[in-house]
C-alpha cells in the first residue's frame, strides 16, 4: 500500500517531521507492506501540476498535514485531486493543527474522506 504524505514546504530550514514520524511508524509496523513517500510542494506551487504529479504516483491513500499557512492551498489541492481523478481518487485524510482546531469544517470539506484530530501517532496505534 502506498500512503503519500503531503506537507506544504515553507522554506529551507524546515523538515516535515510530523509526516516523517508517522511514515516511519507505519513502515515499522507493516514492514514490506507499506510505502510512505513524503511530497513537499514548494511555496506557490501549481495546484494542477501537483495534482497530476500526485496521481502519477498512484497512491492508495493521501495524508495531508494542514497548518494555518497551508490549509487553503492543500484543501484546493485535495479538490483538484478529486476533480482530476474521476471515481479513482485515492482516499484523502487530513490531519495537523488545523484539523485539531477546526475538525468539523475540515471533515465537511467535500474532498476530505477523513479528518484526524489530535496526535496522528495515537490514531495510527
Amino acid at each position: 500500500m502506498k500512503i503519500l504524505f503531503i506537507n506544504s514546504h515553507t522554506g529551507t530550514a524546515t523538515l516535515p517531521l510530523a509526516s516523517a514520524c508517522l511514515a516511519s511508524m507505519l513502515e515499522n509496523h507493516f514492514p514490506g507492506l507499506v510505502d510512505c513517500p513524503i511530497l513537499e510542494p514548494a511555496p506557490g506551487f501549481s495546484i494542477k501540476d501537483t495534482a497530476d504529479e500526485i496521481l502519477s504516483m498512484k497512491p492508495d491513500l493521501i495524508a495531508l498535514t494542514l497548518y494555518s499557512w497551508s490549509r487553503i492551498d492543500l484543501l484546493s489541492l485535495s479538490d483538484a485531486l478529486l476533480n482530476a481523478s474521476d471515481s479513482n481518487c485515492p482516499l484523502i485524510i487530513a490531519g495537523g493543527p488545523e484539523v485539531t482546531a477546526d475538525p468539523l469544517s475540515i471533515q465537511n470539506h467535500p474532498s476530505i474522506n477523513l479528518a484526524v484530530s489530535g496526535e496522528g501517532e495515537i490514531a495510527i496505534s
